[in-house]
């Protein structure tokens, strides 16, 4: 809501919004479309619905973005090559841990770490058929040709009587409670929030690296009744006022280098190696989903 409120302040573009499961909004605005309706200007959500908005051409192309001409430092490229999608918030993906179970210095310092006998059946993790998040440290070693987090890794993970979990959600409200020590993996939107509430939880800055990757995407609407409003919406969203508009109020790292991480004291994760997943990566990365590849990797029914 104060993100809003902010643009509306700079601007004085009135904004009404219909909040929902991605899925949800997208099928209404198919239904729009096809009853010759053309109601909403953009669609907000995960960047995995986005593209199958953009794919079933709901979406179009916004040119013209001020911010996109200047000379910004970002953590990750702010659009696609088509330019339709715009992330406005960084996703990072980490292995988190119980501080109440491992005390200060016993925390593991690497992936392959996660391997030791000394976790097994201590770690909980999103069932990679359910919850794409566990997924992201295979994509990154294909990407990067990280060989320690590759097929081999994941074999030996599946061996570890991993908790599955349905989502990465139910990963971090296990690893909260202490029904499992570390989460392999979550997000920093979801962990900060646990840890700003006063959880026992910090993140883990593997020696792998750190996977930064698009979180909440926008894109303007094909056939939108404000085409202009929608564009300046996107453009604002980019603008340092924007990004620390929506990065305070979800505690989070900005894509931009020029503004601080504003995720709550504990919860900040120092990024040394950053493994940066886009567009291309994030459609693979939902084709192991789809295919089941890593399940079969790790040994998991399907």
């Amino acid at each position: 809501i104060e993100v809003i409120r902010g643009f509306e302040k700079a601007y004085g573009i009135k904004v009404e919004t219909v909040g929902g499961v991605g899925a949800i909004l997208m099928e209404r605005i198919k239904t729009e479309k096809a009853a010759g309706r053309y109601i909403a200007d953009t669609y907000d959500s995960a960047p995995s619905f986005l593209i199958s908005a953009k794919a079933a051409g709901l979406t179009e192309r916004t040119e013209l973005l001020p911010e996109m001409e200047k000379k910004v430092a970002w953590r990750l490229q702010p659009v696609d090559p088509d330019k339709t999608m715009f992330p406005y918030y960084l996703s990072i993906g980490a292995p988190y841990l119980n501080t109440s179970l491992i005390k200060a210095g016993q925390e593991p310092k690497s992936y392959q770490e996660l391997l030791q006998p000394q976790w097994k059946g201590k770690i909980t993790m999103a069932a990679p058929a359910l919850d794409p998040t566990g997924i992201y440290p295979y994509v990154a070693a294909k990407k990067y040709g990280i060989r320690e987090m590759g097929d081999d890794y994941y074999r030996q993970l599946g061996k570890q009587d991993l908790k599955l979990a349905p989502t990465v959600r139910d990963v971090a409200a296990m690893v909260t409670k202490g029904e499992a020590a570390i989460g392999f993996q979550s997000t920093a939107g979801i962990m900060n929030a646990v840890i700003a509430a006063g959880a026992p939880v910090k993140p883990l800055a593997m020696e792998e690296g750190q996977v930064l990757t698009w979180g909440a995407t926008i894109a303007r609407v094909k056939n939108a009744p404000h085409p202009n409003a929608a564009t300046v919406l996107i453009n604002w969203l980019l603008t340092s006022e924007g990004q620390a508009a929506t990065n305070r109020a979800r505690g989070a790292l900005p894509i931009r280098q020029d503004l601080p991480d504003f995720g709550p004291e504990g919860a900040r994760l120092e990024i040394k190696k950053p493994l940066v997943l886009e567009i291309p990566d994030l459609i693979e990365m939902s084709r192991l989903q789809r295919e089941r590849v890593v399940d079969q990797i790790m040994g998991l029914e399907i």
